[in-house]
């Protein structure tokens, strides 16, 4: 469930995530490859306000990709509130 502060939840983090993973699953059958990115898990370790509506968001990421292989990495993502759900800026 999302803080009264209105910032993403793990759940919306790891449905933003999902949704680029099926991107780079799009692109990479365009070029033939038949390995898939998957996701394994999201761990939201928090987020604070950047903006109206804005989130700098740190999560840690257990996914495979098609070129490296399985990895979990730690990164920070911008985020805002779309239409669609929260998607991830620059």
């Amino acid at each position: 469930m999302a803080a009264c502060s209105g910032e993403p939840s793990e759940n919306d983090l790891e449905k933003m995530v999902q949704s680029s993973v099926r991107q780079v699953n799009v692109q990479m059958g365009s070029l033939g490859s038949k390995t898939k990115a998957e996701l394994h898990g999201l761990k939201k370790l928090g987020c604070k306000s950047d903006a109206a509506n804005a989130y700098l968001c740190d999560i840690e990421v257990d996914a495979t990709h098609p070129l490296t292989g399985r990895n979990k990495t730690v990164s920070r993502v911008r985020t805002i509130k779309g239409s669609d759900g929260w998607v991830a800026t620059p």
